[in-house]
């Protein structure tokens, strides 16, 4: 009876089997390095395989030094879902992603015959599912050894698998700053006559704005009165935010002093670890969360999304779905001094809006990333010497160099740089002209941020990669000195 149920085994699944010994072959004869598996397969089923057929061919993407990926995967004449090893992958752990056209019957009946699978294999314990999604993405996220995820993949009512990757806050410079009255001007601001951010009353009133990022300090005085609340997603991680890059994107948001969108709501959904790191599973479960919100609740909603890691299409995916239900989402463009921002997640999409730095001299920032995957840019870094207004409530003067919302206590701040803090800037700003017109939509306001922003001033765009706009993030507050101000494109 053994030997029988080991026979119809090998009839059953040598295709999945011979599958994953050609795709190791594979990956081992190309110059790609790809993430290294350490696991044991000794004890497991899948060894007792046969030599792959001669009739499979695999046909192999481009991949960068520390990944590889097949676009297409042939056997006997058929096509076979993508399989996608990422660079920075995490070890046994993936993401599936369903056909948009997999019924309700067909994911059942994946969840059974993969509990099965698993429980033969004698590594339950090992391989399981972490997550499951079915608002922004039809697709869930788990731990399974390789062997198994090719299997997993071959499944008619799979449209791809990947590995789940390592995200990160976008990277910091401590001690610099920007100048948020840039915003409101179209002529560079010089820090003499015209430091004020200009801006109409109640600036995104009735909308919520979502940092999913390290969480935030919901008592600081940025946020008051009673402005922000937090949910943690990170699983073993404190209900607070210990890194403080979450606390500085939404005061830049929102905050009362330091922010563009002074009278919104805030949400930090902590989807970022205490050190800034996280996964792209953890980030899609974020915006899943605010998918539930957003449907409950009602009302706009600004996701703000100053973080990045690795190519990942299955984060992509569930950001288009995201906004797909009427959910505006800003990411920052990257950090990689002068990279394709097309080369990271979120920030690749086309449906996102994706916000690359500027400078006080309204260059491209030496840092920031650049290419057709920006939308516009903000000013991020600025030294002029500003000081603080008490005179009125809708000109402000910001302090010396860039300053947000800090967590060392409910009255401190501090100064960073990076593409970080550019993208809340339009984030807030996204919620500043939602709140004037709520009825409109994502590609609408996307559409009035690129319209509104400011034209061939910006210096320095490099020529490759090609298409990077030149445009510098405008709130379309018109002073008499910036009406003549915007060029022609």
């Amino acid at each position: 009876m053994v030997l029988f149920s080991k026979f119809i085994c090998l009839i059953t699944i040598p295709v999945e089997l011979a599958l994953f010994l050609q795709l190791a072959t594979a990956s081992n004869s190309t110059n790609d390095t790809a993430p290294e598996d350490n696991y044991d397969y000794s004890e497991s089923s899948i060894q007792d395989i046969a030599p792959p057929p001669p009739t499979l061919a695999v046909n192999s993407a481009d991949a960068d030094d520390d990944e590889f990926s097949f676009n297409s995967i042939v056997l006997d004449g058929e096509e076979y879902p993508k399989f996608f090893i990422r660079a920075r992958s995490l070890r046994d752990r993936y993401i599936v992603v369903f056909k948009e056209n997999a019924t309700a019957e067909q994911i059942a009946t994946h969840y059974t015959w993969m509990n099965r699978e698993i429980s033969v294999t004698g590594h339950k314990f090992r391989q399981r599912i972490f997550r499951r999604f079915d608002k922004v993405l039809h697709a869930y996220a788990g731990r399974f050894v390789r062997p198994f995820a090719f299997m997993i993949a071959m499944r008619p009512e799979v449209d791809f698998v990947e590995s789940d990757i390592v995200m990160h806050m976008s990277d910091v410079q401590y001690d610099a700053g920007y100048n948020l009255a840039r915003l409101s001007h179209r002529k560079r601001v010089t820090g003499k006559n015209d430091n004020v951010f200009m801006y109409d009353e109640n600036p995104g009133l009735g909308v919520t704005v979502y940092v999913l990022d390290t969480g935030i300090m919901v008592d600081h005085e940025e946020f008051q009165p009673d402005r922000a609340t937090f949910v943690n997603l990170v699983l073993l991680s404190s209900p607070k935010d210990r890194a403080g890059h979450g606390t500085h994107v939404a005061g830049t948001a929102v905050g009362n002093t330091f922010g563009v969108a002074k009278s919104a709501n805030v949400v930090g959904v902590k989807v970022l670890n205490d050190l800034g790191s996280g996964s792209a599973s953890t980030i899609i479960s974020g915006l899943q969360y605010v998918a539930d919100k957003h449907a409950d609740n009602g009302g706009p909603s600004v996701i703000n999304m100053s973080l990045g890691g690795s190519f990942s299409q299955s984060l992509n995916k569930a950001v288009r779905n995201t906004i797909s239900q009427g959910i505006h989402v800003v990411t920052a463009a990257g950090n990689n001094r002068g990279g394709n921002a097309c080369n990271i997640s979120p920030a690749s999409d086309p449906s996102v809006m994706t916000v690359a730095a500027s400078d006080e001299q309204d260059g491209v920032a030496a840092f920031s990333n650049v290419g057709p995957c920006v939308d516009v840019f903000a000013c991020d870094i600025a030294s002029n010497v500003f000081k603080p207004s008490a005179t009125s409530t809708n000109f402000l003067r910001p302090g010396a160099n860039i300053r947000s919302s800090w967590i060392n206590h409910r009255g401190s701040s501090r100064t960073l740089s990076g593409t970080s803090m550019s993208a809340p800037l339009v984030s807030g700003l996204t919620a500043y002209l939602v709140a004037k017109d709520p009825g409109a939509s994502v590609a609408d306001i996307q559409e009035q941020i690129r319209d509104l922003a400011t034209r061939n001033l910006l210096d320095g765009i490099p020529e490759s990669p090609a298409g990077t706009p030149n445009l510098i993030a405008f709130n379309g507050y018109q002073s008499t000195s910036d009406e003549d101000v915007q060029e022609e494109e």
